[in-house]
């Protein structure tokens, strides 16, 4: 076990309902599980790093990914104009495999450990990377 250690500002939630913040605390955890051993209370000068929980996302689609940002007007015109014609680039294995790769890496990179993805109807999903070379906890939906 590799054991690391880092102060932090650290907000919690030990029980439903339950709200928890330490302003100053020394979190370790095991480097090869990434599971939390120990939260100390500790009284060095105010720490730049703060920690919460994962995130989770309940609704997402992967192959919407290159996309983001780009709704506009009524939904189903949306659907056609731009994300019709952007899974259907999706039949190109290469490619669903390199968007979907960024996609999970993403999610992770910006705090989400659990999310309900979605991916395209494509057979190339079939083939994709899979959730665990990202860490993620995901359950996965086909959209048809």
């Amino acid at each position: 076990m590799t054991q690391n250690l880092h102060a932090a500002r650290i907000v919690d939630f030990p029980e439903p309902g339950n709200v928890r913040e330490i302003r100053q605390a020394v979190l370790s955890w095991d480097e090869e599980t990434g599971r939390i051993l120990e939260i100390v209370p500790d009284s060095s000068p105010s720490p730049r790093t703060l920690v919460l929980p994962g995130f989770v996302d309940l609704h997402t689609h992967w192959p919407q990914w290159t996309v983001r940002g780009l709704a506009r007007g009524r939904l189903l015109q949306w659907l056609q104009d731009v994300i019709f014609p952007e899974e259907l680039t999706y039949i190109d294995l290469q490619k669903a495999r390199r968007v979907a790769r960024s996609f999970f890496f993403a999610l992770a990179r910006h705090g989400v450990t659990t999310a309900m993805v979605y991916s395209t109807i494509h057979r190339t999903r079939r083939k994709l990377p899979s959730k665990r070379q990202s860490s993620l906890a995901s359950g996965s939906g086909w959209a048809k």
